[in-house]
């Protein structure tokens, strides 16, 4: 039964968005194939550039010994893992990178 009205949930939500701005739907798809299972990186999408400095500098705070940010690039290294932040604005300009998954901002925790 909760499979069910998951799905039943996330098909509402699929149509209310199509309907609203089908474009919505395009930038999911394009998340999608930019992910490869193999990979160990990570893209994180926050609200505004302001707000992906910020996350990188709370994340770095509680992993100094084992991380390089870079404040500039949006981007942080840690251990063998990238972790590239951008805001939610420049999500088709996202060439290149590939990632094992992606998180929105308030979803992501290390």
């Amino acid at each position: 039964m909760n499979d069910t009205l998951e799905m039943y949930n996330s098909l509402l939500t699929l149509k209310r968005l199509s309907r609203s701005n089908p474009r919505r739907i395009d930038q999911h798809k394009y998340l999608e194939m930019r992910r490869e299972p193999t990979s160990k990186n990570i893209l994180v999408i926050c609200r505004t550039k302001k707000d992906c400095r910020e996350a990188i500098k709370f994340i770095a705070r509680d992993h100094l010994s084992e991380c390089k940010a870079n404040l500039n690039t949006c981007i942080l290294e840690l251990n063998d893992t990238t972790i590239k932040f951008i805001p939610v604005s420049c999500v088709e300009d996202v060439v290149g990178f590939k990632y094992k998954e992606y998180y929105f901002e308030e979803e992501f925790h290390i």
